[in-house]
C-alpha cells in the first residue's frame, strides 16, 4: 500500500524538521539580541513546529482534501474507485495523504534554505497594472533571516512536493501529473492575491 509508505515518509520529514527546529530556535533568539531592532532580520521568525501542524493537519487542509475529494467523486476519478461511500473514502485518504506529504516536503525545503512564504500584505502602490504585478509575485515572495525577498526555492519546494504527492495517487508517480499539480498550486496562490489585493468591499469572506 503507498498511503502508510507515504505517511512514514511525511513523519520522517516532520521529526527532521522537528529537530531542525529545536536546534535553531537559539540561534535565531541569540542572533535577534546581537542586532538592531531596525533591521529587517528582526522580522524574520522559523515557522514553529505548532504552526506547522496546523498548518498540515487543521481544518483548512482538511477542507480543502475534502473539496477535491469531492471534486474527484463528481468526475469520477479515477475511474476504478466506486461511487459509493467507500469510493469517496478513498479519494478521501488518498487527497489528505497528498496534503500531509506535500507540505511535509515544502517545511523541509524552505528550513534548509532558511526561508518561508512571507504574509500577504497589501501593495503600497497605486494602480491596477503595479498591484496586479505585486500580488503574482505572492508565490515567490519569502522572508528570510536578511530581510524578505524574491526566490524560486519556495515554488521548487512546491514541484518536487506535487510530484511525490503522485506517488500517493492511483497510478502511482506521474511526472506530468505532479507539473501539473504543481504549477496548478502556484496559479492558485498567485490568483487568490490578486483577488484579495484588488477585493473592492471593506468585508472580506473568510479566508480572504
Amino acid at each position: 500500500m503507498r498511503f502508510p509508505l507515504a505517511f512514514a515518509f511525511a513523519g520522517l520529514v516532520v521529526l527532521v524538521a522537528a529537530r531542525a527546529d529545536a536546534q535553531t530556535t537559539t540561534a535565531t533568539a541569540a542572533d535577534t539580541v546581537q542586532r538592531s531592532d531596525s533591521t529587517p532580520s528582526t522580522r524574520y521568525r522559523y515557522e514553529s513546529f505548532a504552526s506547522f501542524a496546523k498548518h498540515t493537519f487543521g481544518p483548512m487542509p482538511l477542507l480543502r482534501a475534502t473539496a477535491f475529494a469531492g471534486f474527484d467523486q463528481w468526475r469520477r476519478q479515477p475511474v476504478h474507485w466506486t461511487q459509493t461511500s467507500r469510493g469517496f473514502r478513498d479519494r478521501l485518504d488518498s487527497r489528505l495523504g497528498g496534503e500531509v506529504l506535500g507540505h511535509s516536503i515544502q517545511f523541509a525545503f524552505e528550513r534548509a534554505a532558511h526561508e518561508q512564504p512571507e504574509k500577504f500584505h497589501a501593495c503600497q502602490c497605486e494602480g491596477l497594472e503595479p498591484r496586479t504585478l505585486h500580488a503574482l509575485l505572492t508565490p515567490l515572495r519569502v522572508e528570510t533571516p536578511n530581510g524578505p525577498r524574491l526566490s524560486a526555492i519556495a515554488p521548487f519546494g512546491v514541484v518536487v512536493g506535487a510530484l511525490a504527492v503522485t506517488s500517493v495517487h492511483p497510478g502511482g508517480f506521474s511526472l506530468s501529473r505532479g507539473l501539473e499539480g504543481a504549477a496548478g498550486g502556484v496559479a492558485s496562490a498567485a490568483l487568490t492575491s490578486v483577488v484579495r489585493e484588488l477585493w473592492p468591499w471593506h468585508w472580506r469572506p473568510p479566508g480572504l
